[in-house]
C-alpha cells in the first residue's frame, strides 16, 4: 500500500530498499523449486496456492534489484502466510486472503482485524474495492480503474488484466497501481516512493515487473 524511503547518509541502499505495501507490501529471491500441490479453497483466484512464487524486477531511478513473493502456508479460513523479500530484506509476517469473491494482499498480522480487498469478483470499472483508515496515512482506497488490459513484462504478455488504483487521502501525490491477472496474480505494480526530511517530500517512481513465476 504505502512505499517510501527516508534519507540516510549512513545507509542509502537500505533507505532505497524500504518498500511498504501496508505491512506489507506489494514478496528470499525465487528459485526453480516445484510448487507444493496444496490448492487454494477458491476458484476465482487460482494463483493463490501454497508454494507459488513470483519474482519481480524492482526498478527505481537509482538502481534495479529483485522483489519476490512466496506463499508459505495455508493458515486456514482463507488466509495464507506469505514471505516477501526486497533484495536481502525479507519478512514472513504478512498474510494474503482469498476466497471466491475477494483477494487481499494487505494483512499485516494474523488473525487480522480487517480484510482490505485489492480486488472483488464482478467489479465494474469505477467500483471502489475497499477503503481502510490508517492512522498515519488517512483513508487508503482501492478502485478498479480499467479491465481487459494487456501487460507485457519480462515474464511474458498477460491479457485480461485488471488495473487497480490505490490512493491516500493525506497525500494526492502518492499513487499505487496494480495489474492483476486472475490466473497468474500480480504481474506489474507502479508505486510512488518518497524521500522525506523535515521540510518536504521528494517523490520518485518505483516499478515492479514480473520476471518469473514457478507455476
Amino acid at each position: 500500500m504505502i512505499n517510501h524511503r527516508e534519507k540516510s547518509a549512513q545507509n542509502n541502499q537500505l533507505a532505497n530498499l524500504l518498500l511498504l505495501i501496508f505491512l506489507f507490501v506489494p514478496f528470499v529471491a525465487c528459485t526453480e523449486d516445484q510448487p507444493n500441490e496444496t490448492v487454494a479453497d477458491n476458484d476465482s483466484f487460482s494463483f493463490v496456492k501454497v508454494g507459488n512464487k513470483w519474482e519481480y524486477n524492482y526498478i527505481t531511478d537509482d538502481y534495479t534489484t529483485v522483489y519476490s513473493y512466496q506463499i508459505l502456508s495455508d493458515a486456514g479460513q482463507h488466509y495464507y502466510q506469505v514471505k516477501f523479500c526486497l533484495g536481502l530484506l525479507c519478512d514472513s509476517e504478512p498474510f494474503w486472503y482469498a476466497d471466491d469473491h475477494q483477494f487481499s494482499i494487505e494483512l499485516g498480522t494474523f488473525p487480522p482485524n480487517h480484510v482490505f480487498p485489492l480486488f472483488k469478483t464482478g467489479a465494474a470499472v469505477g467500483d471502489e474495492m475497499a477503503t481502510f483508515f490508517d492512522s498515519d496515512e488517512g483513508d487508503v482506497t482501492n478502485i478498479l480503474v480499467a479491465k481487459d488490459e494487456t501487460v507485457t513484462v519480462p515474464a511474458g504478455t498477460f491479457a485480461e488484466c485488471y488495473k487497480i488504483q490505490q490512493t491516500l487521502s493525506t497525500d494526492d501525490n502518492i499513487l499505487t497501481y496494480y495489474w492483476l491477472n486472475l490466473k497468474s496474480g500480480i504481474v506489474k505494480m507502479h508505486l510512488t516512493g518518497y524521500a522525506e526530511d523535515d521540510v518536504e517530500r521528494e517523490y520518485f517512481p518505483i516499478t515492479l515487473e514480473l520476471k518469473s513465476k514457478n507455476f
